[in-house]
């Protein structure tokens, strides 16, 4: 098979939309934080952690016989982990350097360069784990299979590719020969979600697409073979599936964008194309450039490109010490902005962009290791950087499965059906018939009554249901009877949207709140990465494939994702998936999320059990930015903090979604296509404030301390902000969060506010996570307000500092702020819980000017909070008791009919 080399189409229909380099959006801020001398080498690689959730603010770099680890610490801070140096024999000098795991999950760190050696360090046992010879010259580039993260693929000076597995030191596949690259390459990136493909560049001026398709038996072989790895039968792929001459000079960098590809020359820009592959008919095959990210002063070889997790920016260095930082999926491409440091002027080889993108590292020419964050509001943030890529995902999303932009209208097939003509029934025979059967049918439901099913309620709702069952219209056993018994967890049905991609990230969360007997089915772009992500899914999660609907369905948006139908068609396809015998009981609420929402499933079960399932409702909430509202609708719930349909309105929808999708095309994301499918039914949204989309960035503790009366059914987007306890990871803040959700429910971040007279004081509780304390009497509406403590979800020039609630600034000087303590305990027995709170000291407040210096810990008696669905919500009173000066006692209580809360002499 001879491939033809394939130039990019120009003409009318393919023209290529060009950013602008030097009018920077400035949606996101960033501040130089630090610098690192690695030595007077140059910096030739440096990457963070996408493998590991446990490692998300860890970084490696290559620097001469070096590589090194570092994490991201507070204020911009870097913590040497670890060092590996080459023997001085070796004369090793590394050009790359990339993150692997064994089978068992052990991090492993991949190193090559000068001397074409791969070496294989186990981070656990900071040892030499394998050491792989077979390139005859230098290695330029090594990337890990992240949906196999143990497979790795090496790109060298000697013009092959090698595809090694690193559990056995084996040389499995060798991309080289007839139509191979003709001069080095450069660098290699895997498919984010076709496992058996990967792209690669080089000297020759071209980009090669292969498949290893052909030869996946091997590569499963490989990890089995007990014998000498050296005897392994090794294979030889001679022929890409597409030999592709987009750029006229060296091509040092390319990056898999979902079926894009991103990749860069020697000739100032960076371009996005579209491969258009015609397997068996090579002849046919095109390539389609769709747009162009320019980068002055980028005209030497071996600069290198970065993205976030989710795929929503890019980095790259110049030869001038800039850094263009780019908005990958906007169109026209949208320069975000453009960093520098006044210590800096030696070309940039390498970027590294943090998983949300707030922090920014580049290694340079003259050794040094430089570092941006991210900022708002003028202050730098005084957490951890970086997020926890496994709490979240993860949005938007490395791996999506893209088409092009220029996608044309399908049309729907319209056809008119048929009818049979059936004889006719004789009308006095029928009635007759049917009356008998009636009888027969009343008799053999009096004979065989159902027994009636246990509770599933969580033990906080159990009272409730109790109540509910003594009544007598509960204990009739009639099928209608049946029909009114009260919801469980049982009748509800998640569909919830996830990746190949991002899901080996999102199980840990998805394992914390999914419990059964809740069923739930988790949709992905593509068969699952591994047998082992499959098996440690939770008991009632059922992995199901979606189908292909690119083809079938138009996506005219500018800036979205095509990706956004075959999540709206998750509304369907589930309903397909239950379709057959049901188990009992039959559902009767879909909830619809994506898998990096988090549930708090008793509070969800008490709002749903407000509404009668049998009627048409569509409940959810609305963004808490105005802005993002304006953009994309008031009207609808967002998908992100979960949206709920009664069963038999998710069956009216799934009959007619298909003939929504194509009337909707130009809208952005899955739910705004529900909302809309769902308007022309003839449904309005049910505002139910429980639902979190958290459109919002940085430090949301203002947010959650002023938590409305309803009780908090989710929250989304926890990957892109700041951990919910300070001093903790993200995994383990939402760890301790959910730990304290399900000791009361019910109460989590409900507000209770009390005062003291006597020593004027004001102490406003958000139950389960935080305590502040005022000094003299603050006013119950402005402790309501939320605090400012977050940043937009959209920033710019021309993006409303505007929100969904009321809103009150909070203060830039600690000193100035409210004594602050987290919870750190709970304990609870006899209906009551205990919750004890530390304190959070001020780290830029001298102790003279804290205020309540000697107060250290508050420890909260309340009882176990029962709501009765449909009864009226109202705020619980506390009283402080009299207590020593460290720690302070409160016991919360339901207020008295006519008790206000407010400060009383």
């Amino acid at each position: 098979m001879v491939n033809q080399v394939v130039v990019p189409e120009v003409g009318l229909g393919h023209e290529v939309a060009v950013g602008s380099p030097t009018r920077p959006s400035r949606s996101r801020e960033y501040k130089a934080t630090n610098k690192h001398a690695e030595g007077k080498i140059p910096v030739y690689a440096v990457v963070f952690n996408f493998l590991d959730a446990r490692y998300h603010d860890v970084f490696a770099t290559a620097c001469g016989p070096r590589v090194s680890t570092y994490r991201c610490l507070k204020n911009g801070k870097f913590s040497l982990l670890q060092k590996y140096v080459a023997d001085e024999t070796d004369e090793e000098s590394f050009y790359t350097v990339s993150w692997a795991c064994d089978i068992d999950g052990t991090p492993l760190l991949v190193a090559a360069g000068k001397s074409g050696v791969v070496r294989i360090i186990n981070c656990g046992t900071e040892k030499i784990h394998k050491t792989l010879v077979g390139h005859g010259k230098a290695i330029n580039e090594i990337k890990s299979q992240a949906l196999k993260p143990s497979l790795i693929i090496s790109a060298s000076k000697d013009e092959s590719i090698r595809l090694w597995n690193v559990h056995t030191g084996i040389f499995i596949l060798c991309f080289a020969g007839d139509e191979g690259h003709r001069n080095e390459v450069l660098s290699v990136d895997f498919h984010t979600s076709d496992i058996y493909r990967f792209a690669s560049c080089g000297m020759d001026n071209t980009v090669r697409i292969w498949s290893m398709k052909e030869f996946w038996p091997y590569i499963e072989k490989s990890y089995s073979w007990t014998e000498n790895p050296s005897k392994f039968p090794t294979k030889f792929v001679k022929f890409p599936v597409m030999i592709a001459a987009v750029h006229s000079n060296y091509v040092d960098c390319t990056r898999w964008l979902g079926d894009f590809i991103l990749s860069k020359s020697v000739e100032n820009e960076i371009l996005m194309w579209e491969p258009i592959i015609k397997e068996g008919s090579p002849g046919e095959s095109r390539v389609d450039v769709l747009q162009k990210y320019p980068v002055p002063d980028c005209n030497i070889w071996f600069i290198k490109f970065s993205c976030d997790f989710h795929f929503n920016q890019l980095a790259i260095g110049n030869c001038e010490g800039k850094v263009y930082v780019w908005e990958v999926q906007a169109s026209p491409p949208v320069l975000i902005n453009c960093l520098s440091n006044p210590q800096l002027k030696s070309p940039i080889r390498q970027t590294a962009v943090s998983v949300d993108g707030s922090t920014i590292i580049a290694g340079s020419d003259d050794g040094n290791i430089w570092r941006w964050d991210e900022f708002a509001l003028g202050f730098l943030p005084n957490l951890e950087v970086g997020t926890h890529s496994a709490l979240k995902i993860l949005g938007d999303l490395l791996g999506l499965r893209l088409s092009s932009p220029r996608a044309r209208a399908l049309k729907p097939s319209m056809a008119t059906p048929s009818w049979p003509s059936h004889p006719r029934i004789p009308l006095r025979p029928f009635l007759l018939a049917l009356t008998i059967l009636s009888l027969l049918l009343l008799l053999h439901l009096h004979r065989h009554r159902p027994a009636t099913p246990p509770s599933l309620l969580p033990p906080s709702l159990r009272a409730t249901a109790a109540t509910q069952r003594a009544e007598p219209a509960r204990r009739s056993s009639s099928p209608a009877a049946a029909k009114l018994a009260p919801t469980t967890l049982a009748h509800v049905v998640f569909g919830i949207a996830s990746s190949r991609r991002t899901l080996p990230l999102r199980l840990p969360l998805l394992r914390l709140w999914l419990r059964p007997p809740t069923r739930a089915f988790l949709f992905l772009d593509g068969p699952a990465p591994d047998t082992d992500t499959v098996t440690s899914l939770p008991s009632n999660l059922r992995v199901c494939v979606s189908s292909d609907s690119s083809r079938r369905f138009p996506y005219s948006h500018p800036r979205g994702l095509p990706s956004a139908v075959r999540v709206a068609r998750i509304a369907k396809e589930l309903l397909l998936e239950v379709r057959g015998p049901l188990r009992d009981p039959p559902p009767r609420w879909l909830v619809l999320a994506d898998d990096d929402t988090a549930f708090v499933l008793p509070n969800l079960l008490h709002t749903l059990s407000k509404y009668d399932w049998r009627e048409p409702w569509y409940l959810g909430a609305r963004s808490e930015s105005a802005a993002q509202n304006a953009w994309h609708g008031f009207a609808m719930a967002y998908g992100g903090g979960g949206i709920a349909v009664s069963w038999p309105l998710a069956k009216r929808l799934a009959r007619v979604l298909d003939s929504c999708l194509l009337r909707y095309p130009h809208l952005y994301g899955s739910d705004a296509r529900i909302y809309a499918c769902l308007a022309e039914l003839g449904v309005e949204l049910t505002h139910e404030p429980g639902f979190h989309q958290i459109d919002l960035h940085g430090d949301i503790s203002g947010l959650l301390r002023a938590h409305p009366l309803t009780p908090l059914v989710s929250l989304h987007h926890l990957d892109h902000v700041y951990p919910l306890y300070p001093g903790m990871d993200r995994s383990t803040a939402v760890e301790h969060f959910f730990r304290v959700a399900n000791a009361d429910p019910l109460r989590i971040l409900q507000q209770t506010v009390c005062y003291d007279y006597s020593k004027a004081i004001t102490v406003s509780i958000a139950w389960g996570y935080s305590v502040q304390v005022f000094k003299g009497s603050v006013l119950l509406p402005d402790l309501l307000a939320v605090q400012k403590t977050f940043v937009p979800w959209k920033r710019g020039r021309n993006v409303t500092d505007s929100f969904m609630f009321d809103t009150k600034n909070y203060p830039r000087d600690e000193c100035k702020r409210a004594a602050l303590f987290f919870l750190n305990s709970i304990s609870s027995g006899e209906g009551k819980t205990k919750s004890n709170y530390s304190r959070q000291l001020p780290k830029k407040c001298s102790p003279n000017m804290m205020p309540l210096r000697n107060l250290h810990q508050i420890k909260v008696t309340s009882e176990l909070l029962h709501l009765v669905p449909g009864k009226a919500l109202r705020r619980h009173c506390c009283d402080i008791v009299p207590s020593s000066e460290t720690i302070m006692d409160i016991n919360i209580r339901k207020c008295k009919d006519d008790e206000l809360i407010a400060m009383h002499s």
